[in-house]
């Protein structure tokens, strides 16, 4: 058993979406341009010297929303497993979506929500797909950037022991000693779980789909968000998965 019932009810899953800061690579200020550049290389390898514009531009559009320092969040999600005890199966997972049009407004709430988690819980422990590796710091550097003031909860598990953080990552317990990346769909299609890639938004079309005018801002946040509840509603059936074993 990788995980009790007690300890999933001590869980809250959150899982957040970002895109690229700026609408495309031309409108990035000279500064800023200058510092991606040094970025794409990673991606444009030796020819990049050679690249053209529009590899430039394409190049940012897939990679900076994944990058802090280049990217803002447009949306998260958390929720927490109200375990049956009796009946696992129809444990309730309640999954709520914070969206708004601007990025201050998102981690101000979701701020809110972590402080209030943990003045009732101080075991309290966060759950997801890639949290520690991704999400985690990610959301750190985007709270200090917008002037907010970094919650307990996440503090103490910077200054933690690897061995000592409050976070179940189902990244880092799926690979079960190994050095392999598993995405999140591929480990719900292999436990049987409905894969939470579905719908009108995708990762990779993510930042195109957020800076496409041909529909309201409104139900281009509420799609992301519904993009992004999915996300953690799988993380959370993929632990509960778990602890039958």
């Amino acid at each position: 058993m990788l995980v009790d019932y007690e300890l999933i009810s001590q869980m809250l899953f959150f899982d957040m979406e970002s895109v690229a800061e700026y609408g495309s690579y031309e409108l990035l200020p000279e500064t800023e341009k200058t510092l991606w550049d040094r970025v794409s290389k990673r991606y444009l390898g030796e020819k990049y010297e050679e690249a053209s514009l529009e590899q430039k531009i394409n190049c940012y559009k897939t990679y900076a929303g994944l990058y802090p320092e280049f990217a803002k969040v447009v949306s998260i999600s958390y929720g927490v497993v109200k375990v049956n005890i009796g009946d696992p199966e129809n444990s309730e997972i309640d999954v709520r979506i914070i969206i708004a049009p601007d990025e201050k407004t998102i981690l101000s709430t979701f701020v809110t929500v972590l402080n209030y988690a943990y003045s009732k819980n101080i075991d309290r422990m966060l759950a997801g797909h890639n949290i520690a590796g991704f999400d985690i710091p990610f959301l750190v550097k985007r709270i200090i950037k917008n002037g907010l003031v970094v919650p307990t909860i996440i503090v103490k598990i910077i200054e933690a022991k690897p061995w000592e953080q409050k976070i179940y990552d189902t990244i880092r317990v799926w690979k079960f000693g190994s050095t392999e990346f598993v995405s999140l769909d591929c480990i719900c299609s292999f436990l049987g779980i409905p894969t939470p890639k579905v719908g009108v938004v995708t990762g990779k079309t993510l930042n195109a789909y957020y800076y496409d005018t041909t529909r309201t801002q409104e139900e281009t946040l509420k799609n992301i968000g519904e993009y992004n509840k999915a996300d953690v509603f799988a993380s959370a059936k993929v632990v509960m998965k778990l602890a039958k074993h």
